[in-house]
């Protein structure tokens, strides 16, 4: 018979554990910091809900048929239209409905700031599953689980139809990708009868269209004289033999120099320039746009775009995030997508302190009004210091240590031992 110690400490995204009254408790994790859904619970999951259920003698299952549940929980009418309305109602009300049979509190069973996401799936001695809840944070809608957002700005969402205008001249044409996480969000700044789209997104026909339809809304594509690709990734540029079709005949693709060689196996025929740190271009005659590398974040030709004008810092994939909603800046649930995106995709804590500090510099000296990363969400002024903050303290790399542990590979080298080597 399996037992709790057998299986414990057996996974890189799942804590368990046992409570002092019985329960057995799993909670989404990663590196101690609050876990999103991601390939690595996905991957986890099955295999430990099979070794929970071992010493239950019964299986596990998941409860996704909702049109077959709620009818069943709160009658058929009542049930049915629970469902079509989207009716939302509290831990509290589920317990009064006779949803759940016991709503008891996070926070009276692990105390505040317990570094987990906000829902628990918990197993009483009797080996009935419930659902934890901090009542405080979260709502209960049809199965979903959710936390209010904190701000009016974060309440801005978008949609396929409709750019968002951040700044004079500076525009989100985000499009949302629910079934991965993985929004994308290409940028548009306009000045003096002139526009540069920055990371003008996917090739996908579904992706390109809503960016065309945005960028129709604000200006004439052939007004587009400058595209910049900051760096090669195909979710990032992969539209740009499209766009290439409908912009100026004339537009410029800017780069940096090492993405350039992968960028030009797009098929392009306008002109690439590679750029290094610090070169700007101007458009429209006077708006200028600067641009910063940072190498290995997380491509050796990463770089961020400044605009001076809006004080805009454009970040490709630093602060970007998981995200399946729509909405425009950063809530409350943000640091668990930027910490978990960011995680998984950067594989050296060398290149993120150079990327945050050549950041901090910008801040410092002519000041940054939000973070506009191409997934997620964009991220306030006065947000800047807790994200600037959640980045410092991100370990990186994670999934080398997990696959070295798993193949049995001794890792004694170290980023510490190759700056002390190369003093």
């Amino acid at each position: 018979m399996t037992s709790l110690d057998d299986y414990r400490d057996s996974w890189d995204h799942i804590a368990v554990d046992r409570t002092e009254d019985g329960v057995l408790r799993l909670r989404m994790r990663y590196q101690n910091r609050p876990r999103l859904w991601a390939g690595g619970p996905h991957r986890e999951l099955p295999e430990l809900f099979a070794a929970v259920a071992a010493p239950l003698h019964h299986g596990l299952v998941p409860g996704d048929s909702l049109q077959i549940i709620w009818p069943l929980l709160l009658g058929h009418n009542r049930g049915r239209h629970f469902l079509l309305t989207g009716q939302e109602i509290t831990t509290q009300q589920a317990m009064d409905l006779g949803v759940v049979g016991e709503v008891p509190l996070a926070e009276a069973h692990w105390g505040r700031g317990s570094p987990t996401y906000p829902f628990y799936i918990v197993i009483t001695p009797l080996g009935h599953l419930a659902l934890m809840i901090p009542d405080s944070l979260s709502r209960m809608s049809c199965g979903r689980v959710d936390r209010p957002p904190e701000t009016e700005a974060s309440m801005l969402n978008y949609d396929d139809s409709s750019p968002v205008e951040l700044a004079p001249g500076v525009f989100h044409l985000g499009v949302q990708d629910e079934r991965n996480a993985w929004a994308n969000v290409p940028y548009l700044v306009t000045s003096n009868g002139e526009a540069a789209l920055i990371d003008p997104g996917s090739a996908k026909p579904e992706f390109y269209s809503c960016v065309l339809r945005k960028v129709n809304q604000v200006v004439d594509p052939r007004t587009i004289t400058t595209m910049i690709v900051q760096h090669q990734d195909p979710d990032l540029c992969a539209a740009l033999p499209l766009f290439e079709r409908v912009v100026s005949p004339d537009v410029k693709i800017y780069t940096p120099v090492e993405s350039l060689l992968l960028i030009q196996h797009y098929g392009l025929s306008s002109e690439l320039i590679g750029v290094e740190d610090g070169e700007s271009v101007t458009v429209g005659g006077n708006r200028q746009l600067s641009f910063f590398m940072t190498p290995y974040a997380h491509f050796i030709g990463s770089m961020v775009t400044y605009d001076h004008e809006s004080k805009s810092l454009f970040t490709s994939d630093a602060f970007g995030g998981f995200t399946i909603g729509n909405n425009v800046v950063a809530d409350s649930t943000y640091p668990e997508h930027l910490t978990t995106f960011l995680g998984q995709y950067l594989g050296s804590k060398r290149a993120l302190e150079y990327a945050l500090k050549r950041i901090e510099q910008l801040i410092a000296g002519p000041g940054v009004s939000r973070f506009c990363p191409q997934h997620g969400c964009i991220i306030t002024e006065e947000q800047i210091p807790i994200y600037m903050g959640a980045a410092h303290g991100l370990k990186v790399g994670d999934e080398i240590d997990r696959l070295a542990a798993k193949n049995g590979i001794a890792l004694e080298w170290s980023e510490q031992q190759q700056v002390l080597q190369s003093n």
